[in-house]
């Protein structure tokens, strides 16, 4: 769904996957955003990222607030699971010999990233394992004023994926379709 002066905005960036894709499809007219808050995941986004000139990388968390939130991050055997919300995990057997470091990083919202720089992204990726409702509540203003593509991870229900649904119902309420991507 991308096009080439798409803007993408890469919630959860981890090492830049999403973001590499996206600089695939786009030309120099599109614009990347990539927002990463853990400290080694956001090193590894950034040179990956370094020589592509349509990419701008953010060390922030983006959430419901622009005030500082509690950060789980671990190792990186396990940075996939970096989050503000340890819920899904605690019960998992790998959890329990690799917990987290707790740290404060500094947060932001979709709607003062898009109200401060002007950047109005067509397509949004939320990665945030566990904590999308607070990404879509931080993106209100936007997502009723625009229409953007979001693309969101939901997980099984054996993982307490309740934090997804509600984000998932929040954007049903505010007008959204779903659909997903499976096999």
């Amino acid at each position: 769904q991308l096009k080439p002066d798409s803007r993408f905005l890469d919630i959860g960036a981890h090492y830049g996957y999403f973001t590499l894709i996206a600089t695939a499809i786009l030309d120099d007219r599109g614009e990347i955003y990539a927002y990463e808050p853990a400290k080694s995941s956001n090193r590894l986004l950034k040179a990956n990222t370094e020589r592509m000139e349509n990419v701008k990388t953010f060390p922030l968390a983006v959430s419901n607030s622009d005030q500082d939130k509690l950060f789980y991050e671990f190792s990186n055997l396990h940075s996939e699971y970096n989050s503000m919300d340890m819920a899904q995990f605690e019960h998992e057997h790998w959890y329990q010999q690799n917990k987290p470091e707790v740290v404060t990083v500094k947060a932001t919202t979709i709607d003062t990233i898009t109200q401060s720089s002007g950047f109005k992204p067509d397509m949004i990726k939320i990665d945030v394992e566990g904590a999308e409702h607070e990404v879509i509540e931080g993106g209100i203003r936007y997502f009723q004023a625009n229409a953007p593509q979001i693309i969101m991870e939901e997980v099984a229900p054996d993982r307490k994926n309740d934090t997804h649904k509600i984000a998932f119902d929040r954007l049903i309420g505010l007008g959204f379709r779903s659909y997903r991507i499976g096999d």
